[in-house]
């Protein structure tokens, strides 16, 4: 707040000069104070309504309690070699040429930018739209409202009231959030805080730590990608999150997707869609794994409290873990099914009627590798030798494809099965829906097809393959 107090302390030592309703249009390149610049032959005051037509020098600091400076296109006004700063308190600024200075601070009034503005720092408490470009800026403070479709770029960007953005934030090293934010462009920053309330309906990318401890919606055509992603309020995910390190200690709800490496839940949890990690999950809060919903681990998974040991999770929908699977807790469902490749431990609780596949048990019942704990009559043990029905996998179709591993690095692998021979065409898509590799398999009743997506960037995909007349579509993450 260094800089804001510097504005302030120098609009406070500004002669306010109020009462002017003139006129002063720019006829030739020049200095502000130069009266030859100007068609009055004078020098425009604060209350003046100036109009810049020209390549004017601001070579004065000033603040506007009435009146204001219209820069039109392909004018411009530039400090000189000595930072200038402006204070509106009243009046207006708009450019829609070139305009360069130090400081800018709207107390009242209003402010709008259509072409290109630089700024060192911006405080606005006013309305505020942007359209054009707005550059080299240390710290953007926004107490007002402001509505950006075009380019802000600053390196701390604080926002306490209220931001549309439809545009582009870009080269932000801290982005905080205190009022209400609305992303449907595209925000990219390595620190991201949200304190009260966002709703992201398009791009946050670039992040190395997000942390929320608001209200937090990311909407069904939104997509954010957060190396690390800490949630201690409400967060609601209804699209795509990509990130590697993941702890929920609030209350988390995913309608979508979400890829991670390693995930922590310590707070409540609900998956009603689809969650893949390429490493392990720990639950030691409340976790509920939806009907219909998907949780697919390339490591271990483990339902433990080692303090309170109260951790449960209820698992109605898919749970597949190609490593470990612990239980000290509570586990429950009544019409979930886990799927384990290695090890199998319970001291805990097993209770309901979900179906259990160790794919590879003991030779007894239970058919779990290690148990100390409590297991209902009613939990199910599927039979190693029968074949595992994979996630996703849609009754009554003809065909099936899975994918080996659900988060892939350099190389996919896709494997079909149908129930007679057919031609499989299969696509790679964003999740705009822009196809990116296409390829098929020709007259096959089980096929393997091995695809190398080095070049894809780090995201999420859509795996769509069909035969027939039926089409099928899987979700997946690439890190």
């Amino acid at each position: 707040m260094k800089i804001f107090k510097l504005l302030i302390t120098f609009c406070l030592a500004t002669l306010f000069l109020t009462g002017h309703t003139q006129t002063a249009t720019s006829i030739a390149d020049g200095d502000w104070l130069s009266p030859f610049t100007w068609n009055c032959t004078c020098v425009p005051t604060p209350g003046y309504t100036v109009i810049i037509n020209n390549n004017v020098i601001l070579n004065t600091s000033f603040s506007l309690p009435s009146g204001g400076i219209t820069v039109n296109a392909g004018a411009s006004l530039i400090e000189d070699a000595t930072p200038r700063d402006i204070m509106i308190s009243g009046g207006s600024l708009v450019n829609n040429g070139t305009t360069q200075f130090r400081f800018l601070l709207a107390q009242s009034g209003s402010v709008s930018n259509t072409d290109t503005l630089r700024l060192k720092s911006f405080a606005s408490y006013v309305s505020f739209t942007n359209s054009g470009s707005i550059l080299q800026l240390d710290s953007f403070y926004n107490a007002g409202i402001f509505s950006n479709t075009g380019l802000v770029e600053a390196s701390k960007f604080f926002n306490q009231d209220s931001l549309l953005n439809t545009g582009t934030f870009t080269g932000v090293d801290s982005f905080f959030n205190n009022g209400s934010l609305r992303n449907a462009g595209s925000i990219t920053t390595p620190t991201f805080f949200n304190n009260t309330t966002l709703y992201n309906d398009g791009l946050i990318t670039g992040v190395d730590s997000m942390t929320n401890a608001g209200y937090f919606l990311n909407s069904n055509t939104a997509t954010l990608n957060a190396d690390s992603l800490w949630n201690y309020s409400n967060f609601i995910n209804d699209g795509a999150i990509t990130n590697i390190a993941f702890l929920n200690t609030g209350s988390l709800t995913n309608n979508g997707h979400m890829a991670f490496k390693d995930a922590s839940n310590l707070g409540n949890l609900t998956n009603s869609d689809t969650m893949q990690g390429s490493h392990s999950i720990s639950n030691a809060g409340q976790f509920n794994n939806a009907s219909g919903a998907q949780l697919l681990l390339g490591g271990s998974f483990a339902n433990s409290n080692a303090i309170s040991h109260n951790a449960v999770f209820i698992d109605n929908g898919t749970v597949r873990a190609d490593s470990n699977w612990l239980n000290t807790d509570t586990v429950r469902g009544t019409s979930g099914k886990f799927i384990v490749q290695f090890e199998t431990s319970n001291t805990g609780e097993m209770l309901g009627s979900f179906d259990f596949c160790d794919l590879t048990p003991p030779p007894t019942a239970p058919f779990i590798d290690f148990n100390s704990g409590t297991i209902s009559a009613n939990i199910t043990w599927c039979s190693p030798t029968a074949g595992i029905s994979e996630p996703g996998r849609d009754a009554g179709s003809v065909f099936n494809f899975q994918v080996n591993s659900p988060v892939f690095n350099n190389n996919l692998s896709l494997q079909f099965n149908l129930n007679q021979p057919a031609d499989v065409l299969w696509r790679i898509c964003d999740i705009s829906g822009k196809v990116l590799l296409t390829g098929k398999a020709l007259n096959v009743l089980s096929a393997s097809e091995q695809i190398g997506v080095a070049t894809l960037a780090s995201g999420i995909y859509l795996v769509t393959a069909s035969a027939g007349n039926e089409v099928i579509t899987r979700r997946f993450a690439k890190f």
